[in-house]
């Protein structure tokens, strides 16, 4: 008798590819920008994966939101070249 084995997507046999599922399925990057000083206005600002800083413009900007385009320009130079290559 031959014994077959299954898991909860059906029949198992040597090649049968499955998708684990886990927690770094969808990856989030966060955009921290934190304020320096009031007057005049001072942002600095890092990107965060899981947590951990990935990214840290050195530079101070004017305003929150031109920080966060400055952050987002180096996230995305930094993918692209980090998959390009």
């Amino acid at each position: 008798m031959i014994q077959e084995f299954y898991d909860e997507h059906g029949r198992l046999e040597p090649g049968v590819r499955r998708t684990i599922q886990h927690n770094s399925a969808t990856p989030k990057f966060e955009i921290i920008a934190t304020l320096d000083s009031l007057t005049p206005e001072r942002w600095r600002v890092r990107v965060t994966l899981f947590g951990v800083t990935v990214i840290k413009l050195d530079q101070a900007f004017p305003s929150k939101q031109a920080a966060g385009a400055a952050a987002e320009a180096a996230l995305q130079e930094r993918l692209v070249a980090v998959f390009a290559s």
